[in-house]
């Protein structure tokens, strides 16, 4: 799907700019809840096998139930209990993944594994461009993107996978972007006019 972003010149006084919900200090993004369709479905579909599986076992009288249900019980408690952590691992690593955009940075915060945590921050003024894309049409139907930000930075571009409503946070990070562009301009000001002591 082509480009949905606005354009990639940052105008501060153009209507994609936008700073109302930066009030309480930061911003907070998430992935699209569509990122766990997929291990939900899995995780319903082993439940129902191990519940078919279990009912075909005491309705058949090939096997001895009363000798073999605890061997039962073990195999499905087992293959539940699997099914059920790999949706909490979905789950804890779809709400450990965030950025956080504040009055004058962007973090990027990601759990790469249980055990290793990645963290990488950008100062806002340092932001070139920002856009974003619609990766297919279940994105579509949702309104979930992936926003690119490119800076002059190492870490020259960030990407904000199956973030919702791009569109939006888009106006917020350039509306904080100008924000910390303001202050920063003022604050040069200031130094530059300070009056030397004699």
């Amino acid at each position: 799907m082509e480009d949905q972003s606005p354009p990639p010149i940052i105008d501060c006084n153009s209507p994609f700019v936008s700073n109302d919900n930066l009030e309480q200090g930061k911003l907070v993004y998430r992935r699209h809840f569509i990122e766990l369709i997929w291990p939900t479905i899995l995780t319903i579909s082993m439940i129902l096998l191990i519940v078919i599986f279990s009912v075909l076992i005491f309705s058949s009288e090939a096997v001895d139930i009363e000798t073999y249900l605890p061997y039962i019980i073990l195999f499905d408690g087992v293959l539940t209990f699997l099914a059920i952590s790999y949706f909490f691992m979905n789950w804890t690593f779809w709400y450990l993944d965030i950025w956080v955009v504040t009055e004058g940075r962007l973090i990027d915060s990601q759990l790469v594994t249980f055990f290793v945590h990645q963290r990488s921050e950008l100062a806002l003024e340092q932001i070139q461009d920002i856009r974003f894309t619609i990766p297919g049409t279940l994105a579509a139907i949702f309104n979930c993107g992936h926003i690119l930000i490119q800076s002059a930075a190492k870490e020259s571009n960030f990407t904000l996978m199956f973030i919702p409503n791009p569109g939006k946070v888009i106006k917020e990070i350039t509306g904080a972007l100008c924000v910390a562009k303001a202050k920063m301009s003022h604050t040069e000001h200031l130094d530059y006019h300070e009056p030397e002591n004699s």
